[in-house]
């Protein structure tokens, strides 16, 4: 899995983590960009995982997403 992330480009994303900007008003026109950019990364990466899963194993995780 990991090395799938790291070639499609998301590993970054998955290893640092996103969270979503508290205070979203407040933020410049670049820094919602990159938030946005940041938050597209970040669902990617957990479509890819999500995709992984046996379909008996998934609902045990649902409740952390």
């Amino acid at each position: 899995m990991k090395t799938l992330l790291k070639v499609k480009g998301y590993w970054d994303i998955v290893e640092a983590g996103y969270n979503d900007p508290t205070y979203w008003s407040a933020l410049g026109a670049d820094a919602k960009k990159e938030s946005k950019e940041n938050e597209r990364q970040n669902s990617m990466a957990l479509s890819f995982i999500q995709a992984a899963l046996d379909k008996s194993i998934f609902p045990r995780i649902l409740a952390y997403f």
